[in-house]
């Protein structure tokens, strides 16, 4: 059997955060799905939705915000008291977890902004071992 993190271990921490991958890896997952939405300054972030508004203490598009802008939301608090202060990672974060804990990611690109920036995704980070790919990209090839 298969056994797929969504979004970390979403039921038992908030979703797309540390906490939800470290929950997950301490379950037993070893494979993580999560989100990635590009912020204003082109850093990908692990977040579901285009706004931050439902799973942090912000307001608005994700894309309108820098990646320090993004980094100041609690991300956790929604959730529960006890992840107060959880941040949005950041998908350097997230490979840096996925060594560690050797687990794979599968890594879904969120529409606002990735089709534009599918290549640049792809050549900057290598994802042979660590991760799985995928973008709702109407005219996606394959490599």
């Amino acid at each position: 059997m298969l056994v797929i993190a969504h979004r970390g271990a979403s039921g038992h921490a908030p979703e797309n955060t540390l906490a939800a991958f470290r929950k997950a890896v301490s379950l037993g997952a070893p494979f993580i799905e999560t989100d990635l939405q590009l912020s204003r300054d082109a850093h990908f972030v692990a977040i579901h939705d285009a706004t931050v508004d439902r799973t942090t203490g912000g307001h608005g598009a994700v894309h309108d915000l820098t990646l320090a802008e993004l980094h100041r939301l609690d991300a956790g608090s929604w959730f529960g008291s006890e992840f107060a202060g959880e941040r949005i990672p950041t998908l350097e974060e997230i490979l840096d977890f996925s060594k560690k804990h050797d687990v794979v990611f599968y890594l879904e690109l969120k529409p606002s902004g990735s089709c534009a920036n599918r290549e640049k995704f792809r050549a900057r980070w290598s994802f042979r071992s660590t991760s799985q790919f995928s973008s709702p990209c109407a005219r996606l090839s394959p490599r």
